[in-house]
């Protein structure tokens, strides 16, 4: 995945959280940063 744009990255961890939380209730915000540095 290093080689995939910041908005990629950030989707495919929004994914996973879905994947993992299982569709449960979040009781909390969620706050993603995605930061590439060259």
């Amino acid at each position: 995945m290093a080689g995939a744009s910041a908005e990629t990255i950030l989707k495919e961890i929004q994914s996973e959280v879905q994947r993992f939380t299982n569709g449960a209730h979040q009781s909390d915000d969620i706050t993603l940063v995605v930061l590439k540095v060259k």
